[in-house]
């Protein structure tokens, strides 16, 4: 009996050493199966990890692709920056050539019409005028002037026809100092609305234009010197620079620029008034006066062609006559040139009514009427 207890302890034993490994081998499977299921968890994270890798790996070829085509980018904005440049100088350039050709421009015309006036207000205007009669005539009836010796390389109208408004003349004179005679007798037209201009190129007198109302401020100070010289203004010898004349107001004012002469004394008054008697001009050849024949004949002769209203002058008096009265008109202009060789005493009255709308000035620059 007591053999068989002790095999029967060993059996037990055996049983519980049996129990106690079964425990340790589901211990050891749970801790498998963990392990397994990690490790799948492992693998499709290393999965992921592949897959992020080879998408930053494609983005970094393209990165760099970007890259190469940024530096052919780079050098291609650079050619064009050097090109720009190379065109903004040309620009620069040209535009400074243009400038200098322009300005050569303005001075070769400045420089052809050096000996060029323009003669605002003469009536008689017609198709068969004869400009540089007008002319002479003018000179010598409004100015006081001998005409005989003056030469003159063209005289012509120009502008676009203003019906009763007439065109002005410009006249081109051979020799300077005759020019200037006329010019500075111009002051003889003060009050008149006939006037004497130098001839400047379009762009020039346009700044003239500009400065007049300018010049016109800067005069009423009695302190300041005033000088327009072309398109420049200057003030008591120093060029205008703009922003310092009394009112900043400009005017539409069409303004004549005019020129005055020295104050003349009496003495010098009574030559200019015997000058029409004793000049020795041939009255035949300047008979009248550029309202009374000229213009009676010219305007009657246009009036009767084309029926259109002109201002005439008769007696000093200003009238606006139909074309009906005109043939009358010229009858008479007619008979007055013809008989204009013996009539002292109308000669000696168109002197003197040029004489007596003469203006003197004390002013030796140019003057601009308003």
């Amino acid at each position: 009996m007591g053999g068989l207890h002790e095999k029967l302890d060993v059996i037990m034993k055996k049983l519980d050493r049996l129990e106690i490994m079964e425990t340790n081998i589901q211990r050891i499977d749970r801790a498998v199966t963990d392990t397994n299921r990690r490790v799948d968890t492992i693998e499709r994270t290393a999965a992921d990890f592949k897959s992020s890798v080879d998408f930053v790996s494609c983005k970094v070829d393209e990165f760099d692709t970007k890259c190469g085509d940024l530096d052919t980018m780079k050098r291609d904005l650079y050619n064009q920056k050097i090109a720009i440049e190379n065109l903004n100088r040309k620009l620069s350039e040209t535009e400074k050539e243009r400038n200098e050709l322009r300005e050569k421009v303005i001075d070769l015309q400045c420089r052809s019409m050096k000996y060029n006036l323009v003669f605002t207000g003469l009536g008689g205007e017609s198709r068969t005028e004869d400009a540089e009669a007008t002319i002479r005539d003018f000179i010598y009836y409004e100015l006081n002037l001998n005409p005989e010796n003056i030469k003159f390389g063209n005289v012509h109208r120009f502008g676009k026809f203003k019906g009763r408004h007439p065109r002005p003349i410009v006249a081109r004179f051979l020799h300077q100092k005759e020019m200037k005679l006329v010019k500075d007798n111009a002051y003889r037209l003060k009050g008149s609305n006939m006037g004497i201009n130098e001839q400047y190129p379009a762009s020039i007198e346009d700044k003239r234009r500009e400065l007049y109302p300018v010049m016109k401020n800067l005069k009423r100070n009695p302190n300041n010197k005033v000088r327009l010289v072309r398109d420049k203004l200057f003030v008591n010898g120093q060029l205008y620079q703009g922003g310092n004349e009394s009112s900043g107001q400009r005017t539409t004012e069409y303004v004549r620029d005019r020129y005055t002469h020295p104050q003349q004394s009496g003495n010098s008054s009574g030559r200019d008034r015997d000058r029409g008697r004793t000049d020795g001009v041939r009255r035949g050849a300047y008979a009248g006066s550029v309202r009374d024949r000229h213009d009676t004949y010219q305007q009657a002769e246009s009036a009767m062609n084309d029926d259109r209203y002109y201002e005439c002058t008769e007696g000093g008096q200003n009238v606006r006559d139909r074309h009906d009265t005109y043939p009358k008109q010229v009858e008479s202009a007619r008979n007055t040139e013809r008989n204009c060789d013996g009539n002292e005493g109308r000669h000696s009255a168109g002197g003197s009514r040029a004489q007596n709308q003469g203006v003197h000035s004390d002013d030796h620059e140019d003057t601009v009427f308003f």
